[in-house]
């Protein structure tokens, strides 16, 4: 059987070479990844049967040399991206793994047992300085000039590609990348989240919160043990189901609706590998695909639809987002951004609000002082064992535990990927080149000792009383700053706030049985907002709750 040609061998090869040089090189090609991978497998799926099953030589000849046609392109193409990303990419002068200058999956590889890439990104930082190179076209940043730079109301910066990773299912105001769409359906948002519209969800989420009371009194009279971070789940969960779609899902007392929490849950799982955007947008285009994330989204879809079937008594988050499509039949992109609105509500609305409450029950069982102080604090606004709510949004320590929670676990721990502009920016005196997507975490920037003195323990004086131990309050940006900052921060703080009062006014908090409280840390995952680990917790009635 003849041979193909060194010629056509090399020939290809350069043809490789040349098409990433010209094009590959150039721009954002995650979209097109599902394009490109029904390219490279259409030869092989369609020559394969040929060899297999043809008798004639020149056929078979003709199908080899095909495939060796293929695969010297893809040869050259995938040697001239090695060479560049090692030997010429802007990024080669920044410290980092070797692993993490070849391919973006290095870092999937590090994070996917564990799925703690708030610990990995501090590991780097430590081995590499304050610039490390995660990814080919990556840095993680430590430096307290990178929030201005990265996420100020100035930043040139845009959202990176991860933000295009479910586009293919949903739009989210979370993940419209141009600020010419952002803005506009951010000024929607808006309508939803201001002073009036806090005051009546509250009258909302008091119902619920009597419910989560409710499993606490229940655990004290018992004296069993109660998993506060699933409690919290549910609570929130409830609580967002209620304000965003009118109508409280109940997880906390029916079981049976519990895995609505579940499949939020393991579609997290998806998220905690922080793929890079051209294989998450593979993955989920798929046909047939039933991953954890691609349920979730199902969830939104039916919750989104039912709520638009439905409009319930009093106005909701949706009722403000709806209102656009008033008297209009919604068209196939407004029920995407719609679905996406959806996802979006679910699980900023829950996950941030529930992690910060797990950690300041965690910080209580193992301080209980600062449950006595919040108690002196909170008694000159409490009668008959009720807490004023509208009068403790300033106080000193209830806000010093709260900030401190989320310094310690921010509620987006590692990584918020900005691109910078064509022309580059300027971090601590360093340039970094254009076109780098750029990650400061929260959680390493908070734990840094020269920010944040005794950086590493929980001491919420010093949001108050110490001022000397935060050198820099506005690189404290647990909701994020800027045009992308989070639209719910009011709503959420709000909700954290009266729900801590109510809690440390009725009970103690101490370690469950068996219950190692260091497990708690290292148990906590990052699925980009934090997931907490299970954490069961003894509850007692405060002396002056004995009779609830």
């Amino acid at each position: 059987m003849p041979s193909m040609s060194l010629a056509i061998q090399t020939s290809s090869a350069l043809f490789g070479v040349g098409s990433h040089v010209a094009y590959f090189i150039k721009g954002e090609h995650h979209p097109r990844a599902p394009l490109y991978a029904k390219l490279v497998l259409l030869g092989p799926c369609a020559l394969t049967p040929v060899l297999i099953f043809s008798s004639d030589e020149s056929t078979r000849t003709t199908c080899l040399n095909l495939l060796s046609i293929g695969l010297w392109y893809l040869v050259g193409l995938f040697l001239s991206i090695l060479t560049y990303r090692l030997f010429l990419h802007p990024l080669r002068s920044y410290p980092g793994p070797l692993g993490a200058r070849i391919s973006g999956m290095w870092f999937t590889s590090q994070v996917a047992s564990e799925r703690r890439a708030f610990e990995k990104v501090e590991n780097l930082h430590e081995q590499y300085g304050p610039f490390v190179r995660i990814g080919p076209s990556a840095l993680a940043v430590n430096h307290p000039d990178a929030i201005e730079t990265l996420f100020g109301s100035k930043s040139k910066c845009f959202k990176g590609d991860w933000y295009d990773s479910s586009n293919s299912l949903f739009v989210t105001l979370h993940s419209a990348r141009q600020k010419s769409v952002h803005g506009p359906w951010r000024r929607l948002w808006s309508g939803a989240f201001g002073d009036q519209q806090l005051r009546s969800y509250e009258g909302r989420i008091v119902k619920v919160r009597e419910k989560l009371v409710a499993k606490f009194q229940a655990s004290a009279k018992a004296k069993e043990a109660l998993d506060v971070t699933e409690q919290f789940h549910y609570f929130n969960f409830d609580v967002t189901s209620d304000l965003a779609f009118g109508n409280s899902l109940d997880t906390l007392d029916d079981p049976s609706q519990r895995w609505t929490i579940e499949t939020m849950q393991k579609g997290a799982t998806f998220l905690e590998l922080f793929l890079p955007a051209w294989i998450f947008v593979l993955l989920v285009s798929i046909p047939g695909a039933d991953n954890g994330f691609l349920r979730f989204a199902r969830l939104c879809r039916q919750l989104i639809e039912k709520r638009i079937k439905n409009e319930p008594d009093k106005p909701d988050i949706m009722a403000t987002i709806l209102a656009q499509w008033k008297d209009k039949k919604i068209t196939p992109e407004g029920k995407k951004a719609l679905f996406g609105d959806a996802q979006l509500i679910i699980v900023a609305g829950s996950d941030t609000s529930s992690a910060v409450m797990s950690v300041l029950s965690y910080e209580f069982a193992r301080n209980p002082s600062h449950v006595e102080k919040l108690r002196k604090e909170l008694a000159p606004f409490t009668v008959d064992g009720r807490v004023d709510f509208a009068r403790i949004q300033n106080l000193d320590h209830l806000n010093g535990v709260i900030n401190e929670a989320m310094r310690l676990f921010p509620p987006v721990p590692s990584i918020i990927p900005r691109l910078t502009p064509p022309e580059g920016v300027e971090i601590g005196g360093r340039y970094i080149p254009g076109n780098t997507t750029v990650a400061c975490s929260q959680y390493v920037l908070n734990r840094t000792e020269s920010l944040y003195p005794q950086a590493n323990e929980f001491i919420p004086e010093r949001w108050y009383s110490k001022p000397e131990m935060v050198t820099d309050k506005s690189i404290f940006v647990p909701f994020s700053i800027g045009p992308y900052n989070c639209i719910g921060k009011s709503l959420a703080l709000q909700n954290i706030r009266n729900t801590i009062a109510e809690l440390v006014t009725r009970f103690d908090f101490s370690p469950g049985p068996n219950n190692d409280m260091d497990l708690y840390k290292k148990g906590a995952r990052d699925a980009f907002t934090l997931q907490p680990a299970r954490l069961r917790l003894n509850i007692s009635f405060a002396k002056s709750d004995e009779k609830a």
